[in-house]
Parts: C-alpha cells; sequence; structure tokens
C-alpha cells in the first residue's frame, strides 16, 4: 500500500511538472504568434467605401491609389486585397478592404497620400 501510494506521488509530481513545462511552451508559442502577427500586419492598409459589386478589388484598390491618391501604384506593389466580414446584402454597407502591400515603403507613401487626401476633403 505503501509502495503504491509512493508510485502515485512519483507519477502525480512527473504529470505536473509536464503540465508546467506545456504552460511555458504556450506562453512562449502565443508570444511568438502575436510578434509575428503584429510583424505581418505592418504591411497592411483597411481601405472603406469600394462598391461591393467590384470584382477585381485588386485593381480597384490600385485604380484608386494610382488616380486618387496620385501615388504610383501597380498589381506588382500588392500582394493581396480581400473584403473584410460577412456579406450583408440588406445592409447597404460596402465591407472594408484589407490590403496587404509587397513592402512596407510602399505602404508608407499610400498612407501618407491618405493623410494629405484627408485634409483635403475635411
Amino acid at each position: 500500500m505503501n509502495n503504491q501510494l509512493v508510485s502515485f506521488a512519483q507519477s502525480f509530481n512527473s504529470l505536473n511538472t509536464s503540465v508546467e513545462q506545456n504552460k511555458k511552451s504556450i506562453e512562449e508559442v502565443n508570444k511568438k504568434l502575436d510578434l509575428s502577427s503584429q510583424y505581418a500586419k505592418r504591411n497592411s492598409l483597411r481601405f472603406y467605401g469600394f462598391d461591393e459589386n467590384d470584382d477585381d478589388i485588386v485593381q480597384v484598390v490600385v485604380d484608386f491609389i494610382s488616380n486618387i491618391l496620385k501615388v504610383p501604384c501597380t498589381i506588382q506593389d500588392i500582394d493581396c486585397a480581400f473584403r473584410i466580414g460577412k456579406s450583408v446584402k440588406n445592409d447597404g454597407k460596402p465591407r472594408s478592404v484589407l490590403v496587404n502591400f509587397v513592402n512596407n515603403w510602399k505602404r508608407s507613401q499610400v498612407f501618407a497620400a491618405k493623410k494629405e487626401f484627408e485634409e483635403v476633403w475635411d
């Protein structure tokens, strides 16, 4: 009986140690995931107001950046562009568009032009 208690206590301690190691490992993975997510977002901008019936949203974004914001932009400058959220047909409000740029300097150019654009329209 005493040997069984000792064996049980050893098993319990081993499992408890394993759980603590797993908790630390999960915390480290979550920190790395947060850093990776922040790094991925640094090349992104969100746009509002593009009509839902626009088929090629990448081309619409390129046209907006080039023609309205007056920043030279081609399809090669954009990694991807997609709408965020579920489409609500009766809502009337278009979903926002998340644009991931290939590099950060193009994103910065567009962001700076956006600020100037807002000042003109305020």
